[in-house]
């Protein structure tokens, strides 16, 4: 990690929002900010671009803190692999006399949240490898404001039922698109990963990973499903 920080180029400041759009500047009347740290480089091997969300004005100073040490350490830890891998393939390339496609690692957030109970920090992880197409994932931190506590799926919905409910509303999703996911998922029965949800207004937002339940081409399967269906 040490000779990776040394690559690392100038660190800016911008705001982002507590709100589903990037960029946006949240209201002065809202206490609570997610600001983001941008660090780039552009590098024979690889090109990084990375945003790292870091959380402002939650009442519990001490997990907002711990919450931004988390993400800022796996974004970079995720980067830091990457450009070692990168590093590698360029020499083994370079003395095979062979072209090095410039490896790739990006990060993006959205921010999603329901009023001031609920803060959903969703983090787009990009890798580009030089093959054919680049892969991504989600990582999502979802915050109890109110409890001052971390949320996984099994907390929003600690019944069964209501797991099925969940289960039930996404196979009548899959069926309705059917073309756009592997046959086997017209039935169902696994949930997603306990961190694979964010909440948005009224609506629980939950994801599948890339090839999980569905080709590349259909991307992370995503289904919204109305809160109140939960009574």
């Amino acid at each position: 990690m040490t000779n990776w920080m040394k690559l690392i180029g100038a660190i800016t400041i911008i705001l982002a929002s507590f709100a589903g759009v990037r960029g946006h500047v949240a209201e002065e009347s809202s206490p609570l900010q997610v600001m983001t740290k941008s660090v780039t480089e552009d590098l024979e091997a690889i090109r990084i671009d990375l945003w790292i969300p870091v959380i402002e004005g939650m009442a519990d100073r001490a997990l907002q803190e711990s919450i931004n040490r988390q993400l800022e350490e796996r974004i970079m830890s995720f980067a830091a692999e990457l450009a070692a891998e990168a590093k590698g393939a360029a020499d083994e390339a370079k003395e095979a006399d062979l072209l090095h496609r410039q490896y790739q690692a990006y990060t993006r957030f959205d921010v999603y949240g329901n009023q001031e109970t609920i803060l959903s920090v969703a983090v787009t992880f990009y890798q580009y490898t030089g093959g054919a197409h680049g892969l991504s994932f989600i990582e999502t931190v979802n915050v109890d404001l109110g409890a001052g506590r971390l949320l996984t799926l099994t907390d929003v919905l600690p019944d069964a039922r209501h797991r099925e409910i969940l289960l039930e509303a996404i196979r009548e999703e899959i069926a309705a698109a059917k073309d756009y996911y592997f046959p086997e998922s017209l039935n169902l029965t696994v949930l997603p990963d306990e961190g694979n949800f964010y909440i948005e207004g009224d609506m629980l937002v939950v994801y599948y990973d890339l090839y999980e339940i569905a080709p590349y081409a259909t991307g992370m399967p995503t289904f919204k499903i109305p809160l109140s269906l939960f009574n």
